[in-house]
C-alpha cells in the first residue's frame, strides 16, 4: 500500500488519537496561532539577524517569556465577517487591473476557485457592481490571464487553472446575465 492511501485511510479514521481541524482555503486569518507567529515575527525576528541556531533559539525564547510575563492576552475576536465577500473579489480585481507581476499561477487558481464558491454560495453578498467589475478586468486582461496560465511549467497546476478560469468566465457570466434579468 503506498503511503499516500495509507494517509487517507488514517486520516478517515474516527478512532484516532490525534484528530486534525483544517482551516478553509484562504482561511490562515483564522488560525490563532498564525496571528500569534505573525506578532512575533514583526517584532522578534524582523530586524535582527543571528550567527547560529542556538543564537536564534535563545532569542525566540526570550521573547516568547517577555510575551507571556507581560503582554500576553485572549484575542478578542470582533470581526463579524460583513463585507469580506466583496473584499475578495476586489481584491482579485486590482491584481488582475494592475496585472501584478509577481502573480504566481498557484495563486491565481486558488483565487478562480475561490471566485466559483462565491458565485455558487455567496452570490447576494457580493454588490452586482463587483461582478461586474470582475467580468469586466477579466475581459480586458485576458491575454495577461492567459499569459500567466500559459507560462507555466507545472502541468497540473495550468490544468486546473484552465478549467477553473473557463468555468469562471462562464458561471460569472450567466450569474450576471441571470441576476440582471430578474432585477437584482
Amino acid at each position: 500500500m503506498d503511503t499516500k492511501k495509507k494517509r487517507q485511510d488514517w486520516l478517515k479514521k474516527d478512532n484516532k488519537r490525534i484528530v486534525i481541524h483544517f482551516t478553509p482555503k484562504h482561511g490562515s486569518w483564522l488560525n490563532m496561532v498564525e496571528i500569534w507567529f505573525g506578532i512575533m515575527g514583526q517584532k522578534c525576528l524582523k530586524h535582527n539577524s543571528f550567527n547560529t541556531v542556538e543564537e536564534l533559539s535563545k532569542f525566540i525564547h526570550e521573547f516568547i517569556q517577555t510575551w507571556n510575563k507581560y503582554y500576553a492576552h485572549p484575542f478578542n475576536w470582533k470581526y463579524d465577517g460583513k463585507g469580506l465577500h466583496s473584499k475578495a473579489v476586489r481584491r482579485l480585481i486590482t491584481h488582475i487591473i494592475i496585472e501584478n507581476k509577481h502573480m504566481e499561477l498557484s495563486f491565481l487558481s486558488g483565487q478562480f476557485e475561490l471566485m466559483l464558491n462565491l458565485l455558487e454560495n455567496h452570490l447576494k453578498q457580493v454588490e452586482m457592481k463587483d461582478w461586474l467589475m470582475l467580468e469586466k478586468a477579466i475581459k480586458d486582461k485576458k491575454d495577461y490571464l492567459e499569459s500567466i496560465i500559459t507560462n507555466s511549467e507545472k502541468p497540473r497546476v495550468k490544468k486546473k487553472a484552465e478549467n477553473f478560469f473557463g468555468e469562471l468566465k462562464e458561471k460569472l457570466k450567466s450569474s450576471i446575465k441571470e441576476n440582471t434579468l430578474c432585477g437584482a
